[in-house]
């Protein structure tokens, strides 16, 4: 058994490594932000990923030149793969590491992503907040206690916190309810904490 399992591990990292400077795997136009020079965008080729591993895993670019650069996660402050912007949150709620997440809407409020296989988790973060808070999404996962958060979020928002409490709203709309909120709530920045 113990032979089957580290196989299998080797199997599997040779899939997920091992073909990283084949060009044919850098289909997405992209970029990548220094955590250091935020104001140095380097552009090239991103690998195709989704965004669940986009989030875990180092960043491979194929610059114009055809040369490939590895970027740790911790060395980067943003990565665009195609039309998705990916931005590191340092401060994550309950002390968990840092990650890349998926920017979903931004705006007053930034509703940030993170997908896993079998759900996804909802971060968000106010324009001035200087943490994320986290909103569950999977069906299984969808407490009371989670509705209740969503609500208690966008009580400054009477029209949104009402629909939230009678349940019109649920946590799976996390990204609509975002939307609604900043259409009347103006932000004075780019959305970006």
């Amino acid at each position: 058994m113990k032979t089957y399992f580290a196989l299998l591990i080797i199997f599997i990292s040779t899939i997920a490594f091992g073909q990283k400077d084949d060009p044919k795997d850098y289909i997405e136009e992209g970029f990548v932000v220094l955590k250091d020079n935020t104001s140095d965008t380097i552009r090239g080729k991103v690998r195709e990923r989704n965004s669940f591993v986009a989030a875990q895993l180092n960043t491979w670019l194929m610059h114009p030149d055809g040369s490939f650069v590895k970027y740790k996660t911790r060395d980067v402050r943003a990565v665009g793969i195609g039309q998705d912007l990916y931005y590191k949150k340092d401060k994550m709620p309950g002390g968990a590491p840092g990650a890349l997440l998926k920017v979903g809407v931004r705006g007053k409020v930034t509703c940030y992503e993170m997908h896993s296989s079998m759900d996804v988790t909802y971060y968000l973060q106010k324009e001035g907040d200087k943490k994320a808070r986290t909103i569950t999404s999977a069906p299984k996962r969808n407490t009371f206690k989670d509705q209740k958060k969503l609500a208690k979020y966008f009580a400054d928002d009477q029209e949104i916190y009402q629909k939230v409490k009678s349940k019109e709203y649920d946590c799976s709309m996390t990204p609509r309810i975002v939307r609604e909120y900043n259409e009347r709530h103006p932000t004075s920045g780019n959305g970006i904490n």
